[in-house]
């Protein structure tokens, strides 16, 4: 029995407030091949106001680090009320026994709160910052390692500039973890959802 591959999707936060999302992102999955997906949803405003209540008050890494991901599980939520056909998971074990046994192509959205807090620093492999270093972005890559995904997208609302991986972190196109952690992925592609292309081509690991 061959397995399904897994493909691991970042939803870009900044794309939630847009009226055409379901419509766009469900275009987006029907042009994909038929793998198994994992979708993991930033957070979008929510986190862009734990980020700046940081600045104000001085909340420190871990503790903004925490705020910032319960916003992932509200984003992952609303995201579900609106891909009806995707199934929210918190329980990461029985996401990879899914994964693992659906022959059918998956279609599961993350909420990644227990697996960031109970999981993610026991497995093998680069552990996450609890620091604004690690956004959606890494937490994403992380999710694409540990899972054994064979390729990471970023759905994001602009292209990439030109550039390897640690480029696009100095620019802030991803966050400052982000280049080490694709290091170690098969294949890296960036879409540009709002504008509705394929997606720059596959950037691979280590570029």
């Amino acid at each position: 029995m061959n397995r399904v591959p897994l493909r691991v999707v970042k939803l870009g936060g900044s794309l939630l407030g847009r009226p055409e999302l379901p419509s766009s992102l469900q275009r987006w999955l029907g042009q994909q091949p038929p793998w198994h997906t994992m979708l993991l949803v930033g957070g979008g405003p929510l986190a862009d106001w734990v980020r700046a209540a940081d600045r104000v008050h001085h909340l420190g890494d871990e503790a903004s680090h925490w705020l910032a991901v319960s916003a992932l599980s509200v984003t992952a939520r609303l995201v579900a009320e609106l891909l009806p056909a995707a199934r929210l998971m918190e329980d990461w074990f029985e996401l990879q026994q899914l994964v693992a046994s659906t022959q059918a192509p998956g279609l599961w959205i993350l909420d990644p709160q227990s697996f960031l807090r109970d999981i993610e620093a026991d497995l093998p492999g680069q552990r996450l910052s609890r620091s604004w270093d690690a956004t959606s972005d890494s937490i994403a890559a992380r999710l694409a390692q540990v899972g054994g995904a064979r390729e990471l997208v970023l759905l994001k609302s602009c292209s990439p500039p030109a550039g390897d991986l640690h480029h696009l972190a100095e620019l802030g196109y991803v966050d400052r973890s982000f280049p080490q952690l694709a290091a170690t992925l098969p294949n890296v592609r960036f879409v540009d959802l709002r504008g509705n292309t394929q997606g720059v081509g596959g950037l691979t690991a280590g570029n």
